[in-house]
């Protein structure tokens, strides 16, 4: 196989077409870049959510404690969009990279304490798939946030 990651295959063992990995790559780096968005409206949703425990904390239990909630799950949001934004940054630079940029990569990530012995050598499907869950979490925790603040609201 070639030295590029992306020419290793995917699940199924199948070679993949390096010019639509390339593509998918595109894609996911538009996708963490969007996700700043969300970002934002998260930390509007915990600011809110710090205010109203903030000005209402004679408030009732139950309210409280959504609130309690809501702002940490927005600090939860907060870590893991940090995480989207360094993965954006990191496959914009990266993405094209052949098997001797992307080993030197890991070695870099290995010594900073960035990255797990475990997880060194991943194709860059894999690390697609990957930046693609933490999208979905990402995702998930403004959805958790919302629901929560409609809740204590209503």
């Amino acid at each position: 196989m070639g030295d590029n990651p992306a020419e290793r295959g995917n699940d199924a063992g199948v070679r993949r077409d390096t010019q639509g990995l390339a593509w998918e790559a595109v894609i996911m780096m538009a996708l963490l870049r969007s996700l700043r968005w969300a970002s934002l409206l998260s930390v509007l949703l915990t600011s809110t959510a710090l205010y109203a425990l903030i000005a209402h904390s004679m408030g009732s239990i139950h309210h409280t404690w959504l609130m309690v909630i809501t702002f940490v799950t927005g600090l939860v949001e907060v870590y893991v969009a940090i995480r989207v934004e360094f993965d954006a940054r990191l496959l914009d630079r990266l993405a094209d990279a052949d098997r001797a940029q992307w080993r030197a990569f890991d070695a870099a990530m290995m010594q900073l304490g960035l990255l797990s012995p475990a997880t060194a050598g991943r194709s860059l499907a894999e690390r697609l798939r990957g930046m693609r869950r933490l999208a979905r979490l990402q995702i998930a925790l403004l959805a958790l946030q919302a629901v929560l603040l409609l809740v204590a609201v209503i």
